[in-house]
């Protein structure tokens, strides 16, 4: 988060990040699910942290510390140049992922010298949910070599200096499709982004793509 949300523009950054995190999570099925990180502020602060924590029932583990046998809005961050310790550090859950948490505490380690780590466990429920798994993708360079090289027959037999202005040749090709198409759906990407859908943004370049 911005270094310092009391300014306007660093608040308002702040809060389109959550929002986008937001309009994320509502991209998955309903289920457990959190929001941690360094806030650089009380979560009170940011209206649509605010919003789930008093309209939606999220919690702050760290202000509910004290169910776990911990003390309650422990300081989580010593600045080099700071007079008093703060909390800056936050573990927010939704109501489905609160009732499994089974321990919080804050770790301090030496490694880290201004921040603690926030740890928390949770119990393994017995429902089944679907599983968003990432997987890298594979590398666009090596499907437009493979593609390239199906194209001749005789690849393995040409000389290098052939081979590469042929090579040229189509990767000018996908350049000018890929601009073509992407040009076309500009306008949808665009409102995408201003509409923090990230998600979305990504599913109309891979679309392109």
């Amino acid at each position: 988060m911005p270094a310092s949300v009391a300014k306007p523009k660093a608040r308002q950054l702040a809060n389109s990040i959550i929002n986008a995190i937001k309009l994320e999570i509502r991209q998955h099925p309903p289920g457990p699910c959190a929001i941690a990180g360094d806030l650089n502020c009380n979560p009170m602060n940011l209206n649509p942290l605010k919003q789930l924590l008093v309209e939606d029932s999220w919690k702050d583990l760290g202000a509910h510390a004290h169910i776990w046998g911990r003390d309650r809005d422990e300081h989580t961050c010593m600045a080099h140049n700071a007079k008093q310790p703060t909390r800056r550090d936050f573990i927010l859950t939704n109501p489905s992922l609160f009732t499994q948490v089974e321990n919080f505490e804050v770790v301090w380690n030496s490694s880290i010298p201004t921040h603690a780590a926030l740890r928390m466990q949770v119990r393994k429920g017995n429902d089944q949910r679907c599983q968003h798994v990432a997987h890298r993708p594979d590398s666009i360079k090596a499907a437009l070599e493979s593609h390239c090289i199906s194209q001749f027959h005789n690849w393995h037999e040409m000389q290098h200096k052939h081979t590469h202005k042929l090579w040229l040749i189509h990767l000018h090709d996908f350049h000018r499709k890929l601009d073509d198409k992407l040009r076309r759906s500009k306008a949808e990407r665009d409102r995408a982004l201003r509409d923090c859908q990230t998600t979305e943004w990504w599913k109309l370049f891979a679309k392109d793509l």
